[in-house]
């Protein structure tokens, strides 16, 4: 389903920005449809993170149902997994934003350069533009 979205909503960026798609309110719609992209990024993120914790979960209930584990061991992974799961999504969530990647990263990786954003100040310029445009124009 998350998957579905976010390539909707990426469509409807698209047509957004090249004019094939005009909507009465371009302005919010465009913002909304950004902030959709964003939030289905984070929330694509976590949902894969809980498939593999849920996965690592059924799995060691399979093995100690089969006894090839000690059953010591598998209660300590267990509770790793149900009780310690912020430390797994926290994580997941946190590199997943744009803003917060290159900090966090930065951590664990003391030794990593920050990639330089070229096209930054355009866009915004460009969005101020024509925000302006449209509240004059809304106006008239």
């Amino acid at each position: 389903m998350f998957f579905f979205l976010k390539f909707y909503n990426r469509r409807l960026q698209k047509l957004l920005k090249t004019g094939k798609l005009t909507v009465s309110n371009s302005l919010t719609a465009r913002y909304q449809i950004e902030e959709n992209i964003k939030f289905l990024n984070i929330a694509t993120t976590v949902v894969i993170c809980i498939a593999i914790l849920s996965t690592s979960f059924l799995f060691l209930r399979f093995a100690e149902f089969l006894r090839l584990i000690d059953q010591r061991t598998i209660h300590i992974f267990l509770k790793i997994i149900c009780l310690l799961n912020p430390l797994f999504l926290i994580p997941a969530v946190l590199s997943s934003i744009s803003e917060w990647r290159y900090p966090f990263l930065q951590l664990f990786f003391p030794f990593m350069k920050k990639a330089r954003k070229t096209t930054g100040k355009v866009n915004t310029i460009a969005t101020g533009v024509l925000y302006f445009q449209q509240l004059d124009a809304s106006w008239q």
